[in-house]
């Protein structure tokens, strides 16, 4: 479980008594997960992953009987192979795994250890842990960890092999989710993850604590840092649903005004709650968008900049031609050093952990 997750401990009674009659040793269980912003909706109850994370049955309103049957009709049937559990709740047999956790720091990790190891996935009804919101958790921070995970899981594992367009396009779907948003920082965060996968999985290794690159982020979240909301803070009118459909479709042309001279003056300045911050409906038309946390007592401001996203778009470009070029020796490489950074080993070495290193089946027992 993460460290700041919650649960009722009915979820582990659960847990241990399926294990505990399971006659496949490769069973392993992916606990659903809840915001504690809304207690009555299902965030996440397991999930895919290809090309990008795909949460199952989120939404599902745990107090509408009919939905709940849904859901665990649905939950019986068999899974894909691109089914993961999330490492909020997941419980798994330690014999059975293969290859430990990639150095990712964090972000992936769980997507990377599901698919790499030979589990029997399942979740059950009541297993569920509670999490902080992760809309809130959204940075410049998080969708840097994002993308390079991404990316990274397609190089390392041959069963998520989409060629070099493919990962390319994963990228340029990062970027073009934030570029109408204008957030500037979160843009040159997606840059520095795609120049940081392309130095290989030896820049993992060598950055396993993410201490320098945490401070880089740092440095380069200016727009998009939380500010106190004070009384003398007057903040522009919320805008609580998308502007009509011919409106957006003129602001979709224009990159969201990013080709109208002198945007900065005709755009709109509109706030937008934490709930919709994601939704790329609502930001059409502005060229300031204040963000309002759930609590109301934080916000940040950013703000329309041709300069800025100019820049972050060449720079985009450049990483893409590069990225191109180097696929092929990248799939090699990543390939080729995935076993050596998910073995025993490597982490007895990397935790600087003394005396013999045991088998995976004598950790087990």
């Amino acid at each position: 479980m993460d460290d700041d997750a919650s649960i009722h401990m009915e979820s582990l009674e659960r847990t241990w008594m399926l294990l505990a009659y399971a006659t496949d040793p490769k069973t392993a269980i992916a606990g659903a997960m809840i915001s504690e912003q809304h207690r009555w909706a299902i965030w996440e109850n397991g999930a895919l992953f290809h090309s990008r994370c795909q949460p199952l049955h989120m939404g599902t309103d745990l107090r509408n009987l009919s939905e709940m049957i849904e859901m665990e009709n649905q939950a019986t049937r068999p899974v894909p192979d691109t089914f993961y559990g999330g490492w909020w709740y997941f419980a798994f047999p330690l014999a059975q795994a293969e290859h430990l956790a990639f150095p990712f720091f964090v972000r992936g990790d769980d997507v990377s250890f599901s698919l790499a190891n030979d589990f029997n996935i399942l979740t059950l009804n009541g297993v569920v842990s509670f999490q902080e919101s992760f809309t809130e958790k959204e940075s410049p921070q998080t969708w840097y960890l994002d993308l390079r995970s991404h990316m990274a899981h397609h190089l390392s594992l041959p069963q998520l092999d989409v060629g070099p367009r493919g990962v390319l396009k994963i990228a340029l779907w990062f970027f073009l989710r934030n570029l109408p948003r204008m957030h500037y920082d979160t843009l040159a965060a997606i840059n520095l993850a795609m120049e940081d996968v392309m130095q290989g999985p030896a820049f993992f290794d060598e950055n396993a604590d993410m201490a320098s690159r945490r401070g880089d982020l740092k440095a380069l979240t200016q727009q998009e840092a939380w500010q106190p909301l004070t009384p003398q803070v007057a903040l522009p009118a919320t805008r609580s649903k998308p502007p009509n459909a011919a409106y957006r479709f003129l602001m979709k042309l224009s990159l969201n005004g990013l080709l109208i001279p002198g945007f900065s003056r005709l755009g709109r300045r509109i706030t937008v709650e934490a709930k919709n911050r994601g939704k790329i409906g609502m930001v059409w038309g502005a060229s300031e968008i204040t963000i309002l946390n759930a609590a109301q007592d934080k916000y940040y401001t950013v703000r329309h900049s041709k300069r800025a996203a100019w820049q972050q778009t060449r720079r985009l470009l450049r990483n893409a031609r590069q990225f191109l070029k180097a696929y092929d020796g990248l799939v090699q490489v990543y390939r080729n050093e995935y076993p050596h950074y998910t073995s025993e080993t490597y982490w007895q070495a990397k935790l600087g952990l003394s005396g013999p290193a045991k088998s995976q089946k004598e950790a087990a027992e």
